[in-house]
């Protein structure tokens, strides 16, 4: 898995796009995972998902989810980065420790949609 980099600290660093995936988390250190969460949107870099509860920034969460591709589940460990106590509250996360290939493949998914709907525009 690749270490955090200083280009993870902007968590605008890289495009997004929207994504319904289903997620597992577990907050490492507790004993009960989280569940099936909901992702909202995804980068290279991060995710932003709905959360059942405000999460405690720099918390480390480990993920598993598999992207619409048809290809392998992915697992990473991500920290908060971010989290909001709204009505549905969201959280967004950093990826600290995520494969080379599944950082690519989830690059490649993103760049495949944003060229998809710029021509669209």
């Amino acid at each position: 898995m690749r270490e955090e980099t200083s280009l993870y600290k902007d968590k605008r660093t890289a495009p997004r796009m929207p994504a319904d995936w289903n997620v597992r988390a577990r907050l490492l250190g507790a004993d009960e995972p989280f569940g099936s969460l909901q992702m909202d949107n995804v980068s290279k870099h991060g995710v932003s998902l709905r959360v059942g509860r405000v999460l405690e920034r720099d918390s480390i969460l480990k993920l598993s989810f598999t992207p619409d591709d048809g290809g392998a589940e992915v697992h990473a460990y991500a920290t908060v980065a971010w989290s909001t106590a709204a009505a549905q509250p969201h959280a967004g996360l950093r990826f600290m420790g995520i494969g080379e290939a599944d950082e690519e493949r989830i690059g490649a998914l993103v760049d495949r949609w944003l060229n998809e709907h710029q021509t669209r525009h």
